[in-house]
């Protein structure tokens, strides 16, 4: 019985919560500006984005890792926050900003990365100070 249960509550939760299960964070700079995010690299993560989530901090996102620069086309069907994507190039440079807004119908607006690009940051849509040829870091500036 307890064996039961046990799995009913595990599927329950993956079909209640299929985001909430993986979230390590890891630390990344823009410039100055430190942010946690989760990585989505894999076929399923890149499809899964941030759908399902009804919050973010403001210091925390999700970046998106492709093995090689490409146009990349989001959009945010199920996301339930509006976000804004910051396009980066190979060279780890923000070559691109864009606002994204919600949207839980069929009928979403794409959204296009401005070049090929090799890694997108989403974050809540709030003031940030990341600009255009900011520099992604996997490590401590300072």
């Amino acid at each position: 019985m307890f064996r039961a249960s046990q799995l009913f509550l595990s599927s329950l939760l993956l079909i209640v919560s299929p985001v909430a299960i993986c979230e390590t964070l890891h630390d990344i700079w823009i410039d100055d500006q430190h942010y946690r995010v989760e990585i989505a690299s894999t076929p399923t993560e890149l499809a899964r984005g941030l759908m399902g989530r009804d919050e973010l901090a403001n210091d925390h996102g999700m970046l998106f890792v492709f093995d090689s620069p490409r146009d990349a086309v989001f959009w945010m069907k199920n996301v339930r926050l509006n976000l804004t994507a910051y396009w980066f190039n190979k060279e780890h440079v923000v070559v691109g900003i864009t606002h994204m807004t919600t949207c839980l119908n069929s009928h979403c607006i794409r959204y296009s990365s401005p070049e090929p690009v090799s890694f997108v940051l989403e974050l809540a849509r709030t003031s940030k100070k990341i600009k255009i040829g900011g520099r992604l870091r996997f490590e401590n500036p300072q």
